[in-house]
């Protein structure tokens, strides 16, 4: 599964340059609730999956980004930043999805804060601690007022993406944007 899974990474990495997209967001490798592998065995198959794949990614000018999960390695900011900072490629960075960050318990500001130079880009959508979920924004517990000004403090100048998973997605989607522009987005 890994060889298909880095393979099929390496396909999009053709697709991304052939069509100009500049990064890919990869989840650090899925953990099953069910007896999930040692973090050590973990993080070493994403090393060795990087170690494929960077280089093709890197002359084809498409960056990594890692995206926070609780379903992965590395569900927190930390964890990534502790791992990026050791593997140390400059190709590489971070996607940081505030409603993962506030299902597993982080604090995004001091997430966003330490993701620093590592953060290219910040999935926007809601939830809470008790309910994973990607809400429309301002209708549960991410404080998007405070995320706005973490980003504003660290300088952001990446991508911000709105998420949703709705049955009324235009209506929802209208009503993000209002809320993400009354905390200073535009």
């Amino acid at each position: 599964m890994r060889e298909y899974s880095v393979q099929q990474f390496l396909d999009v990495i053709d697709l991304c340059e052939e069509i100009g997209v500049p990064m890919i967001v990869v989840v650090p490798g899925r953990r099953a609730n069910f007896v999930p592998p040692p973090l050590e065995a973990a993080h070493g198959w994403l090393k060795a999956g990087l170690e494929i794949l960077l280089p093709h990614a890197e002359r084809a000018g498409v960056r990594l980004i890692l995206e926070n999960h609780h379903m992965s390695s590395m569900p927190t900011v930390k964890q990534m930043v502790t791992f990026l900072d050791a593997f140390g490629s400059d190709h590489l960075g971070i996607a940081y999805d505030v409603a993962n960050g506030e299902f597993v318990g982080e604090d995004q500001t001091q997430a966003i804060r330490t993701a620093g130079r590592w953060l290219c880009q910040v999935h926007l959508s809601d939830a809470s601690r008790s309910k994973w979920d990607h809400a429309p924004i301002g209708r549960s517990a991410v404080d998007f007022g405070a995320v706005a000004r973490a980003l504003r403090e660290i300088n952001f100048s990446g991508t911000s993406v709105v998420e949703l998973i709705s049955e009324t997605p235009d209506a929802d989607m209208a009503d993000a944007l209002r809320e993400l522009h009354r905390y200073g987005w535009h």
